[in-house]
């Protein structure tokens, strides 16, 4: 329709100009029943190509249907054209009768333009239809991406906590014969260790408060086990703890610390966990003294590490890892996102910049 405006408008300078008598009323109801009756044919022509459209395989046959439809099109147009209004003469500038001549003419003096209408709104369709595919398409994509990224994380983080756990209770082996006291001891807080980690609701991200009491338990057993050759140093911004972090993934780099760093050292070793917030990132680091050669796990540890923050925050998060003079330091970066509002609800609040860089 608003088309047939802009021609009403065209036609009546055009007929000004050769000093034709015609009202633009006139136009007006000349291209607007036109453009009407295009219009009620229109949803019909979208409903066919949506049930049948050009594809792969049936170009040929379902071109030539097309092609052949365009003759019921017109056929259409003009009874539809001629029932809603009267033929109009532009020689005389007078209204004709409804006759069966009248109705005939309609048909082949509009053919041109009606083709030209036809093919516009078949090739519309078509378009609206592939469009529609292509999102439907995109969304199936999308929901099977989230699926496998859902599937692969919660493989990794099975994969985290059994090495957890065995690595607390290798340390509660070495000591069953050696000092049987400090075995139970150490039992009853793998116990208290187990229950805080049951509490947890297997959700991707957690409280880092909930990570440091989950390292806390951890560390008091791997202090009974290795005694004064262990020593821990804590330095936590109080604004960090109510951040997310991913579950497990901080007392995994804890673990290696103590397992391939501390555990290994001849003399007294230590290990440093330090949290820091900037406008952009929260940043978890753990230091630890090494000696001689940092021995080699599995291959669990800094690989899942890598996978998780690639699933879970894309190219917005990483994890750093370097040793320099007999020191080893594995940090996170990460975006950040807070666990409560002003009204100290919880909720999750992304408050990080995308476009951070190293």
């Amino acid at each position: 329709m608003p088309l047939a405006v802009l021609l009403i408008w065209q036609q009546y300078r055009i007929a000004e100009e050769e000093h034709l008598k015609v009202s633009l009323a006139t136009l007006a109801l000349l291209f607007s029943v036109r453009f009407f009756t295009v219009a009620l044919l229109t949803p019909p022509i979208f409903w066919i190509v949506a049930k049948a459209p050009i594809s792969a395989g049936k170009v040929v046959r379902r071109t030539i249907c097309y092609l052949a439809g365009f003759v019921p099109f017109v056929l259409l147009f003009a009874v539809i054209r001629w029932s809603l209004l009267p033929p109009w003469y532009p020689e005389t500038q007078q209204w004709g009768h409804r006759t069966l001549a009248a109705l005939i003419g309609l048909t082949y003096t509009t053919f041109g333009d009606e083709l030209v209408f036809y093919l516009a709104v078949v090739i519309a369709a078509h378009a609206a239809v592939y469009f529609q595919r292509l999102q439907r398409q995109e969304l199936e994509q999308l929901a099977l991406k989230e699926a496998l990224a859902q599937s692969e994380l919660q493989t990794l983080q099975m994969q985290i906590q059994p090495h957890f756990l065995f690595n607390t209770l290798n340390g509660i082996s070495s000591l069953v014969h050696s000092d049987a006291g400090r075995a139970e001891q150490m039992i009853l807080r793998l116990s208290s260790l187990l229950r805080r980690t049951l509490k947890q609701d297997g959700s991707d991200l957690v409280r880092l408060s909930d990570e440091l009491h989950l390292a806390e338990d951890y560390l008091d057993i791997e202090g009974m086990r290795l005694g004064s050759r262990m020593s821990v140093r804590w330095d936590i911004q109080p604004e960090t703890r109510d951040l997310l972090v991913p579950q497990f993934m901080f007392q995994l780099l804890i673990e290696n610390g103590v397992k391939h760093g501390v555990a290994n050292c001849r003399g007294q070793g230590w290990i440093e966990i330090t949290s820091r917030q900037s406008d952009r990132a929260l940043k978890l680091e753990v230091k630890n003294s090494v000696t001689g050669e940092i021995q080699q796990g599995m291959g669990v540890g800094h690989q899942n590490i890598r996978t998780r923050l690639s699933l879970l925050y894309g190219t917005d998060a990483r994890l750093l890892f370097h040793r320099r003079d007999k020191i080893a330091i594995a940090t996170l970066v990460l975006p950040v996102f807070s666990s409560t509002n002003s009204e100290g609800k919880t909720e999750t609040v992304r408050q990080f910049e995308p476009e951070m860089r190293s």
